[in-house]
């Protein structure tokens, strides 16, 4: 959004989302939310969770960008919530089923490397080795308590979130399978889950691990580890160990 063509690329794309019908926009930076509304007047704004609001002070700046609503990383930060749910006009939403650890150190450079791998000019092939979650996860096997203190909730819950302010909940993720975002989304409209909650956990679902093993996978895989200027074959296996979701 800082360079001319990048600005040109950013237009055109709006412009499209406006034509298909899309009137809401989800930002990290307070720039890029100008830009959507000066093109296109009336779009909704909502802060994503990366935007990396930690205080009532920051969720009120947003409020004065024209932002409506906004996603909080720390969704068990509860004087946050009430705080920002009765000091300003902005709807509060969560996330339902992250198992990210609060106050993580690495979840800007985690989104930004999942991002940068994921760009159609990425010279990794779309693809990248998971670094972040694998020192995340060794991090939860020696402390299985970062488990429960993770960005997720019960089905139960939603209605005691409710009473502390939140109005939405964010249901991840895009890239997980279509059983499991149904499964999830019917146990938190629901608000009850009898089964294993592993099973509605992001990164813990066994749906997401054989993700990789699929065929029509494999030919992006192959362009970005048949690089060895970019990727280090040998120890991309100890990496996928390290990775398996924990047995509960």
């Amino acid at each position: 959004e800082i360079t001319r063509q990048g600005r040109k690329e950013l237009h055109a794309l709006l412009d499209w989302l406006h034509e298909i019908g899309v009137r809401v926009v989800t930002v990290s930076t307070p720039y890029l939310g100008a830009i959507v509304q000066k093109r296109h007047p009336g779009t909704e704004l909502v802060v994503s969770m990366f935007g990396g609001v930690t205080s009532l002070e920051m969720a009120a700046k947003w409020q004065a960008l024209g932002a409506s609503a906004i996603i909080l990383y720390e969704s068990k930060d509860f004087p946050l919530i009430r705080a920002i749910a009765a000091g300003t006009g902005l709807e509060v939403e969560i996330t339902a089923n992250l198992w990210c650890m609060p106050s993580c150190n690495q979840r800007f450079h985690h989104a930004n490397v999942d991002t940068a791998s994921s760009l159609e000019r990425s010279p990794r092939g779309e693809y990248s080795l998971p670094l972040c979650e694998t020192r995340c996860s060794l991090e939860k096997y020696a402390e299985p308590r970062r488990l429960l203190a993770a960005h997720w909730m019960r089905p139960e819950d939603v209605g005691f979130y409710e009473q502390l302010g939140v109005s939405r909940l964010k249901v991840l993720d895009r890239s997980s399978t279509t059983p499991f975002l149904e499964r999830a989304l019917e146990a938190y409209t629901s608000r009850r889950y009898d089964g294993n909650l592993v099973d509605l956990i992001l990164g813990l679902h066994r749906e997401r691990y054989s993700l990789p093993l699929q065929p029509r996978r494999l030919a992006r895989l192959a362009r970005a580890f048949f690089r060895p200027g970019l990727l280090d074959i040998a120890r991309a296996r100890a990496f996928q160990r390290r990775s398996q979701p924990p047995r509960m």
